[in-house]
């Protein structure tokens, strides 16, 4: 018989795991490698679109949950599904004993009290940075966690946050000095050397980036790659045979000396049809919150050029990818507050400004704050900053 996967026990579950603890539960999240996935299953299933993602939950609450495959992947495969894509043509022994093996090692879907429970969601292949949402649920309780776990299979555009300011350069302000702080803010991005015009700087996160980040993961967001050579040319290949590519590059722009520190996208269609975002750490914290700014855009085409070999051709109109972002994010259970403060300064359609490369864009000057909590948080509990200025129309 040709099928020879490695034996699955607790070892499996903790090489490489990510752990946390709350609410009387401690969950465990590994993503192994793509090698390591093909001796574990007996087969390469990142050929198939398939990326195991192995989970530890133990419950030391009196109650029982049920463990939420949906929320780490709302297309997960079944295991069955998982081995039937894998299967060989002409060697039903074998495709069995891949069927019994995905099965022993799938997650149970429930954990009583005082139980520990491990196993794998099969779920769709992820690249440079893998979102795993985990929702713990009961009749009346939902107990969340958020990992954001790095993978070695995309140059991606992400800086640790933890990184990039040491301690001593964070400043703690109230909630009246952050809106003045934001308010302060320059208008927009630059290009490298500090001097031209970048896209509008029109909107903020407060909150930390386990709890944000788990909201744009929830809403299909994906991290962008590199812009490169091959990235470049893969947009292209989007463009021309019409099918979408979620991780298509954004090109850098800069904040505080530096490119972006997260670029996250949104595809919608082909690579001409998507939102797109950066954000920068700044150095402010708020009631414990980090605090960051970003633009967002919508992709509507695509622009060719000796220089870029592929770019992206924006809507000028920049307001209509901002407002998209609230509605998302609220959609996301993890908004607890928003607000609009001043800072990008207003343009007419009849007189738009201009990036560096000549784009035109047009703006009511509003910035928005996106202010995030511990879900689940109902649309109709969001609450508005109290400080924010007038509502965009």
């Amino acid at each position: 018989m040709s099928y020879r996967p490695a034996r699955i026990d607790a070892a499996t579950f903790s090489d490489g795991a990510i752990s946390q603890e709350h609410d009387g539960f401690r969950v465990s999240v590994a993503v192994p490698e793509e090698g390591e996935v093909e001796r574990l299953f007996g087969v390469p299933l990142a050929k198939y679109g398939i990326q195991p993602v192995g989970l530890v939950i133990e419950n030391n609450t009196p109650d029982v949950y049920w463990v939420g495959r949906y929320s780490v992947d709302p297309d997960y495969f079944t295991p069955i599904e998982a081995a039937n894509r894998a299967r060989y043509s002409f060697d039903e022994p074998a495709n069995e004993a891949m069927r019994q093996h995905f099965l022993a090692s799938g997650i149970r879907s429930s954990v009583g009290p005082g139980q520990r429970v491990s196993g794998f969601v099969f779920t769709n292949l992820s690249r440079g940075l893998k979102p795993v949402n985990v929702d713990l649920i009961r009749p009346g309780r939902l107990v969340p966690f958020f990992f954001l776990i790095r993978l070695t299979n995309l140059d991606v555009d992400y800086v640790n946050p933890d990184e990039i300011y040491p301690p001593e350069q964070i400043r703690d302000v109230n909630p009246d000095e952050l809106h003045k702080a934001l308010e302060a803010m320059p208008c927009c991005a630059t290009t490298e050397e500090g001097r031209g015009l970048e896209d509008p700087l029109n909107f903020v996160v407060v909150g930390p980036p386990n709890v944000a980040l788990a909201s744009f993961a929830r809403m299909g967001w994906h991290i962008s790659e590199v812009l490169r050579t091959r990235s470049a040319l893969e947009t292209l290949r989007s463009y021309l045979l019409s099918d979408q590519y979620s991780y298509a590059p954004v090109s850098p722009i800069y904040l505080f000396g530096r490119r972006q520190d997260l670029a996250l996208e949104k595809a919608r269609g082909t690579a001409r049809q998507r939102n797109h975002l950066r954000v920068w750490r700044t150095p402010l914290r708020c009631l414990g919150k980090p605090v960051w700014i970003g633009q967002i855009s919508r992709d509507v085409g695509l622009t060719f050029s000796w220089q870029t070999i592929i770019g992206h051709e924006v809507d000028p109109d920049v307001d209509e990818a901002r407002d998209y972002l609230v509605q998302d994010m609220a959609h996301s259970q993890g908004l607890e507050r928003i607000g609009w403060v001043k800072g990008v300064g207003a343009a007419s359609s009849a007189e738009p400004r201009h990036m560096e490369d000549g784009s035109p864009f047009f703006t009511d000057g509003l910035r928005l704050v996106l202010w995030f909590g511990e879900p689940p948080i109902p649309l109709d509990e969001i609450q508005f900053l109290p400080w924010q200025g007038e509502l965009p129309d």
